[in-house]
């Protein structure tokens, strides 16, 4: 399955690490300057982290997590 977080950019759903409100990360500026850091708009709500990239979404944190949760029928993962 895939997910749509935003900024034009599609993630699957299996390399997704966790989703995270970006209102509890904003004290944590070096996260901002992490080499990995993808930014998908002016304004972060949601943190998206995979095991190579960490994207700044501005799609909120409980709409992502409902994107996972919601079966998207057979579609297939190759």
């Amino acid at each position: 399955m895939y997910i749509d977080i935003g900024g034009e950019t599609v993630l699957r759903s299996r390399d997704i690490v966790a989703i995270f409100d970006a209102s509890i990360l904003k004290q944590q500026k070096e996260l901002t300057l992490a080499p990995n850091w993808r930014m998908l708009g002016h304004q972060v709500k949601s943190v998206v982290l995979t095991p190579t990239h960490v994207y700044g979404s501005p799609i909120s944190c409980a709409t992502l997590r409902k994107r996972l949760a919601k079966p998207q029928g057979l579609e297939s993962e190759t």
